[in-house]
Formats: C-alpha cells, sequence, structure tokens
C-alpha cells in the first residue's frame, strides 16, 4: 500500500514538473526566441540547425507522449484489469508475446533495408495482411456470435470498415500494383504524389500514433474502467465482451514502447502500424474463441437443463 501510494505521489509531481516545463519553455521562446535558437546551434553537432519550429514542436510531442505514459500507469495502478501469468495464458496470447518481440526486432534490424521496410516492402505487406485477417475474423465475430446485439455488431462492422480502409490505404488502393496515375488533384496535396488520403495529414501523424497507442495501452491496461467512465456499457452490456482478456495487460507496454519508438526513432510510424494490425489479429482471434467458449457452454447448460428435465417428467 505504502509502495502503491509513493508511486502516485511521483507520478502526479511529474506531471506538475512537465506542464510546469511546457509552459516555461514556452514563455522562454516568446521572451527570448534569438537566445534559444543560438543555444540549440551551439549543442547541435553541426552548429547549425535548420528548423527550429520543428525542434520546438517535436519537444511538445514528446513532453505529450511522456505525459500520457505518466496518466497510462497512475491509471494502471489506480484500477487495473485482471491480469494472468505468460504461463497461465492460452497458447495464441502466449504465441502474440512471443512474435511481438520477434517482429519488433526483425523491424529495428532491417529498418535501413529498403526491400524489407521500405514502401510495397515485406514489412508494409505483411501489415496489409494481417489488417486483412482481422477483417475476416472481426465480421465473421459480429455476424456468428453478436446476431442479437445491434449496436455492438454495428461497432464491429464499422471496424471491420476502418481498418479495411486502413489496408487499402497502406496499398494506395492498389495504384503500385495495377500502376494507374494519381489524379491531379492528389498530386497537388499529397506529399508522395499517391492515390491515397493518408499522406495528406502526414504533419499531424505524429500526435494520431501518440494518442491512437495511448488509446490502445488504456484498453490493455484498465478497459473496463474506462468503458464504464464513458458509459459505454450503458449502451450494450455486451461491449464489455469486445476487452481484451486479462493475458493481454502487458501488452499496453508494448505500445508504450511503440509511441516513444515512434516518436524518436521510426517517424514514419511502419513498425506500429505492423504491431497494431498484428495486435488487432490476437485479439480479433481471442474474441472469436472467447464468444465461441461461451456460447458452447450456455448450449451444454442449456442441454443439461433439457435432459433434467425429460428424466423429472
Amino acid at each position: 500500500m505504502k509502495k502503491t501510494t509513493l508511486a502516485l505521489r511521483l507520478i502526479n509531481l511529474s506531471l506538475i514538473g512537465l506542464l510546469l516545463f511546457s509552459l516555461v519553455e514556452a514563455i522562454v521562446i516568446l521572451v527570448a526566441k534569438d537566445a534559444v535558437v543560438g543555444l540549440i546551434n551551439r549543442l547541435s553537432p553541426d552548429h547549425q540547425i535548420s528548423n527550429f519550429n520543428m525542434i520546438i514542436k517535436e519537444s511538445y510531442q514528446l513532453l505529450l507522449a511522456l505525459g500520457i505514459i505518466l496518466l497510462l500507469f497512475k491509471g494502471a495502478i489506480l484500477s487495473p484489469t485482471q491480469k494472468t501469468g505468460f504461463l497461465q495464458n492460452p497458447w495464441h496470447i502466449k504465441t502474440y508475446y512471443l512474435l511481438s518481440i520477434a517482429l519488433l526486432a526483425v523491424c529495428f534490424i532491417f529498418k535501413s533495408n529498403v526491400p524489407i521496410a521500405g514502401e510495397d516492402g515485406v514489412l508494409e505487406n505483411t501489415t496489409v495482411v494481417f489488417s486483412f485477417m482481422s477483417c475476416i475474423l472481426l465480421a465473421y465475430t459480429a455476424l456468428t456470435h453478436f446476431k442479437s446485439s445491434g449496436k455492438v455488431k454495428l461497432f464491429l462492422f464499422c471496424l471491420t470498415g476502418a481498418l479495411f480502409l486502413f489496408a487499402m490505404e497502406e496499398v494506395s488502393w492498389g495504384q503500385r500494383i495495377i500502376g494507374w496515375e494519381t489524379p491531379e488533384p492528389l498530386m497537388k496535396v499529397n506529399g508522395q504524389q499517391e492515390s491515397n488520403l493518408h499522406n495528406i495529414f502526414n504533419g499531424l501523424f505524429m500526435v494520431g500514433y501518440i494518442f491512437v497507442t495511448g488509446m490502445i495501452a488504456s484498453f490493455f491496461f484498465f478497459g473496463e474502467q474506462l468503458l464504464r467512465f464513458l458509459r459505454i456499457d450503458r449502451l450494450d452490456v455486451k461491449f464489455t465482451e469486445l476487452l481484451p482478456s486479462g493475458g493481454f495487460f502487458y501488452a499496453g507496454f508494448t505500445f508504450i514502447f511503440l509511441m516513444l519508438y515512434t516518436l524518436i526513432l521510426d517517424k514514419g510510424g511502419e513498425t506500429m502500424e505492423l504491431i497494431f494490425a498484428f495486435t488487432l489479429v490476437a485479439w480479433s482471434y481471442d474474441l472469436a474463441t472467447k464468444v465461441s467458449w461461451k456460447t458452447a457452454g450456455q448450449a451444454d447448460t442449456v442441454h443439461q437443463m433439457r435432459r433434467q428435465e425429460q428424466r423429472s417428467a
């Protein structure tokens, strides 16, 4: 109990420190911008910075990421998901952790290898395959196990549609496979001059990555409490069945790592997108098996009750 209280106090103090540092940084830049530029120039390896505004932007992105990480740790301490040990997990969750580590290692080792990590490389195509696998699993689960729950089924279909769009955006809707020309309106606003929409918003991607990884981690750390806070469970109690199993608790740390890794080393976000897609496959499979076991258990109970009624008659 004392350790928990101490940890929470340290987290609160760290959050206050981050907020004060952000305010002080903003004030110093407003009051003495030239002095700050001169200081950064002296600290840079070549004593010359090319984009001061980008440096300040990235510093605030890092502060935002650190703040979200502290809030995630605080939530995990106050109301954690019921977690299970690695050895007690079913085989598919163990496989998820082992393959996640392997995928992270491959991404790091081959990050400069164009055929593997580049555009249309092995990793990007693997992300697309994982996304389509999730689409199939989620659509199957919605049609077979949530037929009587319209809101949950609608959510799963919307998520399936979003994943399909994500996969098609990754391959520019097949442009590089089929080879058509990018429409002129897209050529003007798309930095890579491809037939997709996501490259139009490249400037907002890093903040989006921070919030997405933080949101995913929150569902692994304290998903049930988050649903209650957002009152989503009041829409339909079956939304709680969509929560990841307790064995996925430690996956939250994976996404905290990915938040910082993307911010510092992999600004293109390819590693994050790959692990995100793979995690969706693991969660989709876990969801399908979980509700299947529940349905099978209910069927067995009904069958036993009917047999008892027949014997009584």
